[in-house]
């Protein structure tokens, strides 16, 4: 039964997304459409930002842990254009700071596969890749918060183009600062 009442949440929270700015969702509603208690929403979420934070991760973590990680990029900002209303309504509603944070929390796991593999053969360290990943993270941040920003008014050919770019870019990045730490620690 706690499965399913969970499920009810999710795909009502869902709908609701798509008709309202996140931040005019309350749990009274959203129990009420689900038909539940506040309650019960409690006994699932302790808030409704956690809620948000179960859905997000749901519908996007897993495109960070694709192999290569770039076509999972391009795959999740087609995702987000096609259900552009729903974000543009989670985005009008959350501070830069909490879309940033979640964003680089996000980006972890994918982001640090991607540089230890590339770190093969190299003469590196795990410091030094902790801060290849990093700075990857803050520059993909960068790029996603503009692009959630620029959603309304961007077409899916810029976005291919503009992620094949940032992925070049990271790619030019990692591979420089892998030869640069390899030197350096070869001294």
């Amino acid at each position: 039964m706690a499965h399913y009442t969970e499920k009810a949440i999710i795909s009502n929270f869902q709908n609701m997304l798509e008709e309202m700015p996140f931040d005019k969702i309350t749990v009274t509603a959203l129990a009420k459409r689900s038909d539940i208690s506040p309650n019960t929403f409690y006994y699932h979420y302790q808030d409704i930002y956690e809620l948000l934070d179960h859905w997000l991760g749901l519908r996007l973590d897993s495109f960070f842990l694709y192999k290569p990680w770039q076509e999972g990029v391009v795959i999740l900002m087609r995702t987000i254009m096609e259900h552009r209303d729903i974000f543009l309504h989670i985005v009008d509603s959350l501070s830069r700071e909490r879309l940033e944070s979640y964003v680089f929390d996000s980006t972890l796991e994918g982001l640090t596969g991607y540089v230890t593999d590339e770190a093969q053969g190299y003469n590196v360290t795990e410091y030094q890749i902790r801060e290849i990943v990093d700075f990857c993270r803050y520059l993909f941040v960068g790029f996603f918060i503009r692009f959630l920003r620029e959603l309304k008014n961007v077409s899916v050919e810029e976005v291919d183009t503009e992620v094949r770019h940032l992925t070049d870019l990271l790619a030019v990045f990692v591979k420089q600062s892998m030869i640069h730490y390899h030197e350096a620690n070869d001294v």
